[in-house]
């Protein structure tokens, strides 16, 4: 599978229009663990620590095997200083 993807990596102010793009994705398809990716490495930009582990928890859930999906959630648990489990 290929992910042809552009946009989350630039200033905050350029974050919220991909944001609000992978929330449509993500009700459209909420058993794709894409969209709840890219939600999680947008809302880390937005500094939204909570919704960003909540969406790469999602996305580890929904597909154990993709190695993007837990890097996602580990870089969500460093931001959110959630990391080792701790809360």
């Amino acid at each position: 599978m290929r992910i042809f993807y552009s946009g989350t990596r630039r200033l905050p102010s350029s974050v919220t229009r991909p944001l609000a793009s992978f929330q449509k994705f993500a009700a459209l398809e909420p058993k794709s663990p894409i969209p709840w990716i890219f939600l999680s490495e947008c809302e880390g930009k937005l500094k939204q620590n909570s919704e960003a582990l909540a969406a790469a928890k999602k996305a580890t859930a929904l597909s154990p095997a993709m190695t993007y999906a837990w890097i996602e959630l580990a870089r969500a648990e460093k931001a959110s200083g959630t990391c080792g489990g701790k809360s």
